[in-house]
């Protein structure tokens, strides 16, 4: 069986893998770790690297998904991607606007909507 390779969903993957880098190597050092290293209660610490493990996973989970996808497409499984990306954006969005006054300090959401529309335009 020869696989036809879609390459805006291959770029999708991609970027998506980019950002799971970013998330790792930068936001490790950068949120992870202080609040590792914080006074914060143990438990306060230890639920907060449970969730930065998560999205490391759910990242990781989501490159490789696009990745397959991007050699056999499957609508539901790609709408599912989009959606929870999407809300990703959307926390990003406004837990910036409503904490921070700005969307610019948390810039993630530029990822989660760039990819979701890529792969709209993946599949037209």
């Amino acid at each position: 069986m020869t696989l036809t390779l879609n390459p805006k969903m291959a770029l999708a993957a991609g970027l998506m893998a980019l950002l799971t880098l970013v998330h790792v190597f930068m936001g490790g050092p950068e949120i992870n770790a202080p609040v590792r290293a914080s006074a914060l209660d143990e438990v306060v610490r230890s639920v907060s690297t449970v969730a930065w493990h998560a999205v490391t996973v759910l990242l990781t989970v989501f490159a490789l998904g696009l990745a397959w996808v991007s050699r056999h497409a499957n609508r539901p499984m790609e709408i599912m991607m989009i959606a929870i990306q999407l809300g990703l954006a959307g926390l990003f969005l406004v837990v910036g606007i409503a904490d921070l006054g700005s969307v610019w300090p948390m810039p993630q959401w530029i990822g989660f909507l760039l990819i979701p529309a890529l792969m709209v335009w993946a599949r037209t």
